[in-house]
């Protein structure tokens, strides 16, 4: 997900192809965030829907920005981003919505490594917010908890260590 510009950025964007010559899009007013064709077509199939996708997704940005202070690729943050993202979708859309909208993200550019590395933490996600709904328990505050959890553990695919793990900045307690 280090396709997610920060939308400070996203002036020079808007309407324009992304310089990344990754075939993403910023589109409509910017910030959905930038999106390539397949991924942007198969959202726009789905126009109830968009709305919702798109504040989860700028929510997700701005927690982990908050949490760790950056949004980079192949880190912490970037397993962190991607698995909440994934259980933020199941939670609001189910299983279904969820593992298209997480498939067709990763699938607009392949990374080698890097998109395996997504691909693996938000599909971790998915099994995760199923357990958790299983056990009544699917909440944001738990799925958060969770990516804490499983950071800690390394659980969570990670390519290149670059954080030394702060969750202060969480504003409730986690279980151990």
């Amino acid at each position: 997900m280090g396709t997610f510009d920060c939308p400070e950025y996203c002036d020079g964007l808007c309407g324009h192809k992304n310089d990344d010559k990754d075939g993403r899009y910023c589109k409509n007013g910017c910030y959905i965030p930038a999106m390539c064709k397949t991924e942007l077509l198969y959202l726009l199939a789905k126009p109830r829907i968009l709305p919702k996708i798109k504040t989860i997704m700028e929510d997700v940005y701005v927690l982990t920005h908050k949490i760790f202070g950056s949004n980079r690729t192949k880190d912490e943050s970037d397993a962190f981003r991607h698995f909440v993202l994934g259980g933020f979708l199941y939670e609001s859309f189910g299983w279904d919505v969820a593992e298209s909208v997480l498939y067709f993200h990763e699938s607009c550019v392949v990374r080698g490594m890097e998109t395996e590395m997504d691909l693996y933490n938000n599909f971790l996600a998915l099994d995760e917010a199923r357990e958790l709904e299983k056990k009544g328990l699917l909440t944001k505050k738990n799925l958060i908890c969770r990516a804490k959890k499983m950071l800690e553990d390394k659980k969570l695919m990670v390519l290149r260590h670059s954080i030394n793990l702060d969750f202060g900045q969480l504003p409730w307690e986690c279980e151990s």
